[in-house]
């Protein structure tokens, strides 16, 4: 069967990283060849396109070469290893900006993340733990969350109760996943 009989998204693409123009650590090493990533991706089956934001800066780049193209779209968000930007720009304006590109752009931004947004920015119910502790733990021992505290951020970046957040993604997990039930 040929790649292409295949549909998938790329759920997590760094396009707007510059070695997809040839540039390695500021310096073109090749020319620019993003073009032809796009294409081979898209020979191979690759039918959307999520360009992920790391930081604001990012996320608003994510966003322009999303709207460039039909099948890309973005996230928006700030990694864990760039929070520190909060601090540097103003914790409640950096949060505003992020939370105003997701609001703005529904069509093109289809998800929150990389997130190192906490309980400082969005109110959960659970507390957050600076390290693994059984019970608390969604992802691994490195970065302790509880997925009810990332159902409240998303629903929260998004505007949206987190209950019906929840119905609904458990109803299309259902029908992805568990289609005999």
């Amino acid at each position: 069967m040929a790649m292409a009989n295949f549909k998938f998204i790329d759920i997590g693409i760094n396009l707007t990283d510059p070695m997809f123009r040839g540039i390695y650590r500021g310096n073109q090493k090749h020319q620019d060849d993003f073009a032809q990533v796009v294409e081979r991706a898209s020979s191979v089956g690759i039918q959307k396109f999520m360009i992920t934001g790391g930081n604001l800066e990012d996320s608003r780049e994510a966003l322009k070469l999303a709207q460039s193209r039909e099948e890309f779209f973005s996230t928006v968000g700030c990694h864990p290893t760039r929070c520190s930007e909060f601090d540097q720009q103003g914790a409640e304006q950096y949060f505003s900006a992020l939370r105003e590109l997701v609001v703005n752009n529904r069509g093109k931004v289809v998800a929150v993340g990389e997130c190192g947004l906490g309980s400082k920015f969005i109110k959960t119910t659970f507390p957050t733990k600076k390290k693994w502790e059984t019970g608390h733990c969604l992802k691994d021992r490195n970065e302790p969350c509880h997925i009810i505290q990332v159902l409240e951020v998303m629903a929260a970046a998004r505007n949206e109760d987190p209950v019906e957040m929840a119905n609904t993604i458990y109803n299309n997990t259902l029908k992805v996943f568990f289609t005999g039930s």
